[in-house]
């Protein structure tokens, strides 16, 4: 349960730090091939709406990477 709420928070300070207004959002085409194929095979029918609109908002691969850790283990829980 513990786990379960840290990683939610995770993700919801994640999306809170993406401001949707003020960032591009990218299509996958743009993400190196390794985020594009996560988001469009790996998880293509379980990430929501939101989730996939805040990802193609962030700007570095390090975020991606904390937000794929982080979707991951939400899942998990």
């Amino acid at each position: 349960m513990k786990r379960s709420l840290l990683v939610l928070l995770a993700l919801v300070s994640l999306a809170a730090a993406v401001p949707l207004g003020g960032q591009e959002k990218k299509s996958p085409k743009d993400l190196p091939l390794e985020h594009r194929k996560w988001l469009e095979e790996d998880v293509a029918y379980i990430i929501t709406p939101k989730e996939k609109d805040v990802f193609l908002r962030l700007e570095s691969d390090r975020d991606r990477n904390i937000f794929v850790g982080a979707f991951h283990a939400r899942e998990r829980v």
